[in-house]
């Protein structure tokens, strides 16, 4: 199924567009100018606050444009492609898309602006907006047109389309800047053309438990918990605005929702990211990133120790970084013959064959890196990525998109037991792992028959619906290898035995559901958690007027009022690590839980018009700072609470329903009797009674069973 090939060194660098941001600073050497890249992928516009020169000039075009309509009116669509350009320089494609959107709308007939409005399209992976712009302006006098809408379409999964684009541009541009990477393009259509989907990988989405609307990437499991790092935090400190997003480790125990690393292990003003374990589980080596110019980002290689208990040491900065260079996605490799650990790496340091390039470097003492190591026989002169050594089947993978490819970035593998001494060709996995899009990170665990990639396919969670190819999503993959044929013979076996027919056995029943009514099993249970003593203070009423969505509006936002009450009294580690604790709770379980109730009744909605029957079942619990019989009281106000969102859920439309008994809610009020030992109960300690997780844990409602007729 996968074709062999080698790596070609020969194509020139591509200049104009690339997957990621360009340095735009001279370089040292005539090798092709180097992306400073990590990966991740933000739709943030911002305005610095800051006074830098370039920031200088986005104040300049700020009042410009917002300020000054008179003279914007005079100059507004030469200003706003300046500020595309600017935006385009320090890689904040949403921005410079938005202002070469608005340029050309004031002057649809400067091609010019269509053609930079589809360049940071482009670079944003909006291929379809990119693709659209460009056709628009084949007449124009661009004259790698041709060539630009051909990447557009491969990268859609259009190769037949693609390779028409290419062929015109060759055709017009026998000897253009980019006629041998056309003829590499066109090579690779014709090669995605001839793959079928019939491997024994399977491929599927791990879900929104576990990803976000933002990139989620750099997966590791380590017995039944996935860690990865996910780039939908905000750097608070931050000084652009908006504030612009940064990565952090994440960690997921049994597929539960992903929550992030704790200890103080994760960074507040800078991203986290790229978890490289030590086999023994001793230390990890990572990576801390941050804005270098705008949105371009440069990484450097960390290391930090477990503590014998639980959290991790203070970092250790590796001295193999290079300021002027990024040093990213740290893998574990040991070299049997030399019986030396090494790590690779992926960085655009001078020395390497192309932009990323892979490299490894023993470990020295203090768990430092000794001199790096170019890994020649896989780089190319564009950029090979996410490195992931398989030591069980001494095979490499890693990420290319300069290698024969489908489309953006794919995986590949070569079999390597010695990774100084690579003898084996070089060759991609075949389709559902490869795809038209980005896919990296590609990792097998336990006996390589399964693992995890990222990738930005269709099907992954995405922002803005005009660009829904901006983000990684992580994927679970599994391989099973076709049977084997049955043996055949050609003599008669005989045998005096007679085995008696089997009686009838009695066929046991299950039920079966529809898609609705089994993607709301699903989701049991649903937790709803409320405030303290909520709904209704001070009161031995058994039902409250109040729906459940009106306490958790009032509840939500006393998120800082949990932490400064929680933690006054506590310092140094012991501070951050409660800090996060109760910041957790609050956005993977009180707003999850208000989340998942709405999408809950949508479906329950669709099930009921589609003419099911059914009942759910709620169970009530309290923390134990009242005493029994009022603590049952306030368990059926909550749930009393839960079934007045069913009552008036979009203008009462369950009601009929409620009414005629197609849909019954049943309740089982529990009090302190069923909250478990062990959380405080002191009405003076309120600390720990009222603000400390484990108390805030109990004061809920579930919606525990669902039963469908």
């Amino acid at each position: 199924m996968t074709s062999t090939i080698r790596t070609s060194k020969s194509l020139p660098q591509e200049k104009v567009v690339s997957n990621f941001p360009s340095n735009t600073s001279p370089t040292k050497s005539s090798r092709p100018k180097k992306p400073k890249y990590v990966l991740f992928s933000s739709l943030n516009n911002y305005i610095p606050t800051k006074t830098t020169p370039m920031q200088i000039k986005y104040l300049i075009l700020f009042a410009l444009l917002s300020l000054s309509p008179f003279l914007a009116k005079a100059q507004s669509h030469k200003a706003l492609a300046h500020a595309g350009h600017l935006a385009l320089q320090e890689a904040n494609c949403q921005a410079a898309m938005e202002y070469f959107e608005s340029a050309r709308t004031k002057r649809p007939t400067n091609t010019n602006y269509t053609y930079f409005f589809a360049q940071a399209a482009m670079k944003c992976h909006a291929f379809d907006q990119a693709e659209k712009a460009l056709q628009n302006i084949l007449n124009s006098n661009k004259p790698d047109t041709y060539y630009q809408l051909g990447r557009c379409q491969k990268s859609l999964g259009k190769y037949a389309e693609a390779v028409q684009s290419f062929e015109k541009y060759l055709s017009a541009q026998p000897s253009g800047a980019f006629a041998k990477k056309a003829q590499t393009e066109i090579a690779n259509c014709h090669f995605a053309l001839s793959q079928i989907d019939d491997s024994p990988y399977h491929i599927k989405n791990m879900g929104k438990k576990i990803n976000s609307s933002y990139s989620d990437f750099a997966p590791v499991l380590r017995g039944d918990t996935l860690y990865y790092s996910s780039f939908r935090f905000e750097n608070r400190k931050d000084w652009a605005v908006p504030k612009r997003k940064i990565s952090k480790v994440v960690y997921s125990t049994q597929g539960r929702k992903g929550r992030p690393l704790r200890y103080g292990f994760n960074a507040d003003t800078m991203f986290t990211a790229n978890l490289c374990f030590l086999p023994d589980g001793s230390g990890v080596y990572y990576n801390h990133c941050q804005y270098d110019k705008g949105m371009k980002v440069r990484c450097d290689l960390y290391f930090r120790q477990k503590k014998k208990k639980r959290g991790w040491k203070k970092p250790i900065k590796l001295r193999i970084n290079n300021p002027q260079f990024t040093t990213t996605q740290p893998a574990y490799y040991f070299d049997k013959q030399s019986n030396t650990p090494y790590i690779l790496f992926s960085s655009d340091r001078d020395g390497g064959q192309g932009a990323l390039d892979i490299w490894m470097a023993p470990i020295k003492d203090q768990n430092q890196l000794g001199t790096p190591i170019n890994l020649t026989k896989i780089n190319t002169q564009g950029n090979e990525i996410t490195p992931y050594y398989d030591s069980i089947h001494a095979q490499l993978f890693f990420s290319s998109d300069e290698n024969l490819n489908i489309g953006g970035y794919d995986i590949f593998q070569v079999f390597a037991p010695m990774l100084s001494n690579i003898e084996a060709d070089i060759t991609p996995l075949p389709i559902p792992v490869n795809s038209p899009a980005d896919d990296l990170f590609f990792v097998p665990v336990g006996d390589g028959q399964k693992g995890f990639l990222a990738s930005n396919r269709a099907g992954s969670l995405f922002i803005d619906k005009q660009n829904q190819r901006c983000c990684n999503d992580l994927y679970a993959w599994s391989f099973e290898p076709p049977p084997l044929p049955p043996e055949t013979t050609d003599s008669i076996v005989t045998t005096d035995t007679i085995t008696p027919p089997i009686p009838n056995q009695p066929k046991l029943e299950t039920p079966t559901y529809t898609v609705t009514a089994q993607s709301m099993l699903d989701m049991l249970p649903i937790r709803l958690f409320f405030d303290n003593d909520e709904p209704d203070r001070r009161t031995t009423a058994t039902t409250t007027r109040q729906t459940y969505l009106a306490t958790f509006q009032k509840y939500y936002p006393q998120k800082e009022k949990f932490i400064r009450s929680f933690c006054r009294p506590l310092k140094g580690d012991e501070k951050e690590n409660a800090q996060y604790e109760i910041d957790d709770f609050f956005e993977y379980d009180v707003k999850e839980g208000g989340d998942n109730l709405q999408t809950f009744s949508r479906l329950l909605l669709q099930a009921l018009q589609n003419g099911e029957h059914i009942e759910i079942i709620l169970k009530g619990y309290t923390s134990p700072r009242a005493k029994t019989d009022y603590n049952k009281y306030l368990a059926a106000r909550r749930i009393s609470s839960v079934k007045n969102h069913f009552t008036t859920f979009q203008n009462g439309i369950f009601k009929p329903f409620i009414e005629s008994k197609q849909l019954l809610i049943s309740e089982l009020p529990l009090g302190e009797a069923q909250t478990p030992t062990g959380i405080s109960d002191d009405l003076w300690d309120r600390r720990m009674s009222v603000y400390s997780v484990e108390a805030s844990m109990e004061r809920r409602v579930e919606i525990i069973d669902l039963k469908v007729e």
